[in-house]
């Protein structure tokens, strides 16, 4: 195949539609910033920034192939941290990441930390960090 072709091939690529649990985690990862940039929006607890950074951990690891961790069911009365635990969920049940699905989650973990992690008073540097700097 050509330079060419293999370019076009690649172009059809990226337009293909993202797999249902990806798109859905996106989505989640969206609503939960946007949702923390209204001026209405109560700070997130302490249980809360536990969970959203114990999924961008996670989340990182799916990424990278590491070996995933449990976390205890929490009970959320956000919608959107709901949402945002029901997608990540479905994401770490998923297998054979392609690169470009590797990048796009990369991407939406990285908006979560400087977003919400860092941006809160109480949220400390978290595991992933380190991890998405290395690579």
């Amino acid at each position: 195949m050509d330079s060419q072709s293999a370019a076009s091939v690649r172009k059809v690529y990226r337009m293909l539609p993202l797999r249902k649990e990806l798109h859905d985690y996106s989505r989640g990862c969206e609503a939960l910033i946007s949702a923390s940039l209204s001026p209405d929006t109560v700070a997130f607890t302490p249980k809360e920034l536990e969970s959203i950074s114990y999924y961008a951990t996670e989340i990182t690891s799916l990424v990278d192939g590491l070996v995933l961790r449990p976390l205890p069911a929490q009970p959320h009365e956000r919608d959107t941290m709901r949402e945002y635990v029901r997608a990540s969920n479905a994401l770490l049940g998923v297998a054979n990441l392609s690169n470009d699905e590797r990048i796009s989650i990369r991407r939406s973990v990285n908006d979560i930390g400087k977003k919400i992690l860092y941006a809160s008073p109480l949220g400390a540097p978290p595991k992933w960090k380190q991890i998405l700097r290395d690579r």
